[in-house]
């Protein structure tokens, strides 16, 4: 008899590890298949995620691209030059030759020497002119290349001088031969226009603001360092100004 119970009970032991290991065996495989499903979800909702960002993106530039064209449109309809708008399409920002691309050419009736203006908020700004033209593009030296001499004016006190790029910092111009008798009524921030006597741009176009006034009691002239109303970092649409009413802006 005690060995018969011996049995049984060896026996009901094995019966209940084999019991354990299969509860064990299958709540591993359902936690295995659960997470496989929990991993899948994941992947899911990022997936999903990512398709909102892209399109909340897709919606900003949309966004942005419109108001880009209503701001076109406006300064088309108030600008007394015939003016044909165009974007950058191609520009390299570590060339020496700082020369960028727009998307209208000859067939737009673009020709070399045109001047380019863009908007600095509610203002047209002096971007460049036109050196090279195509059928379908054009290329633009913009004003900061140390090639570019601008007939200017300061708006406020009516001195001139002349508006050259800088060449190698894009976010900066000099005006020199100002009249040294400028010097006690000039400020940082005043603005400089285009004075229209160079025969290239037409006169009032903003160009920058004072940003440092360089004057020594033995020269004769004054030198500015002058920053730009356009930013060229940044910039995206442009205005060729092709021929006017009258040969100036309002200043």
């Amino acid at each position: 008899m005690a060995l018969r119970n011996l049995g049984e009970d060896f026996t009901g032991g094995l019966q209940t590890g084999a019991a354990s290991v299969g509860r064990f065996f299958k709540n591993t495989l359902t936690s295995v298949s659960e997470l496989a499903s929990l991993q899948k979800e994941y992947d899911t909702v990022v997936e999903r995620l990512q398709d909102l960002e892209q399109s909340l993106n897709d919606f900003e530039d949309v966004k942005f691209e419109n108001q880009q064209l209503r701001e076109m449109l406006e300064f088309k309809e108030k600008s007394s030059f015939e003016t044909v708008p165009a974007f950058i399409v191609a520009k390299n920002p570590t060339s020496t030759i700082e020369v960028f691309t727009i998307n209208k050419g000859r067939a737009d009736g673009i020709a070399e020497g045109l001047p380019v203006v863009a908007l600095a908020g509610d203002q047209q700004a002096l971007v460049g002119r036109v050196v090279d033209v195509n059928t379908f593009t054009s290329r633009v030296l913009p004003i900061t290349s140390n090639n570019h001499f601008i007939a200017a004016r300061l708006q406020k006190s009516r001195y001139e001088g002349l508006v050259s790029g800088s060449g190698i910092d894009r976010k900066s111009l000099n005006m020199d031969y100002v009249d040294r008798d400028a010097r006690n009524i000039l400020s940082v921030g005043d603005m400089i226009i285009t004075s229209g006597l160079d025969s290239i741009f037409p006169r009032g176009i903003q160009i920058g603001t004072i940003e440092e006034i360089h004057a020594q009691s033995w020269e004769t002239s004054i030198h500015l360092s002058v920053r730009p109303s356009v930013s060229f970092a940044t910039l995206e649409a442009v205005f060729v100004l092709k021929h006017a009413e009258s040969n100036q802006f309002r200043e």
